[in-house]
């Protein structure tokens, strides 16, 4: 279930980056289409190491976006109470 929730989180997250506008910066700054100056390279030529790497890595990022959104919705707990 744990899983299920980080993956449906990830892809909600990708859906309000592509919707503002912001996915394809976002992928230009991890690296995803270099060597292409930005916004020149087709969506569909991405580097195959930085792409495979930021694959390698959504696992992790989608637990840390749920962990970010439960503390937007109930806050930090205090520790030692």
């Amino acid at each position: 279930m744990r899983e299920l929730r980080a993956w449906l989180t990830l892809f909600r997250h990708g859906l309000l980056l592509w919707r503002s506008g912001q996915l394809r910066t976002r992928l230009e700054t991890f690296g995803v289409y270099f060597p292409a100056l930005p916004y020149s390279a087709p969506w569909w030529r991405m580097s195959p190491r930085p792409t495979g790497l930021l694959l390698s890595r959504a696992r992790t990022y989608a637990h840390w976006l749920v962990e970010m959104e439960d503390l937007q919705r109930h806050g930090s707990i205090r520790m030692g109470r």
